[in-house]
């Protein structure tokens, strides 16, 4: 397992995703019920893709690679610090702001 450019190794980052799914999104689940719909909303989205992020992790691990799961979370840990500086979302980014 490597070293990541902001995390120990992609288990830290996981570890990060799943802390964060559980303990940044207040408004999920019970909690949530009386909370602002949009507060709602947004807490559920990003307390699921943080947790689906550390899973697709893992899948890579067991379906692909070691090697290409390490790749996977350096992309990943730099990206969740720096933005997408790869430029990967501008085809949608354009499209949206076209129409």
């Amino acid at each position: 397992m490597q070293r990541l450019p902001y995390h120990d190794d992609r288990n830290d980052l996981r570890q990060g995703l799943l802390d964060a799914s559980r303990d940044y999104f207040p408004a999920t689940g019970a909690a949530g019920a009386n909370a602002d719909p949009a507060l709602r909303m947004a807490c559920v989205l990003g307390s699921g893709y943080a947790y689906n992020l550390a899973a697709a992790v893992e899948w890579v691990a067991r379906n692909v690679s070691e090697d290409a799961a390490d790749e996977l979370a350096a992309w990943l840990s730099n990206s969740l610090t720096n933005g997408d500086e790869d430029g990967l979302n501008e085809d949608i980014e354009q499209t949206e702001s076209a129409s």
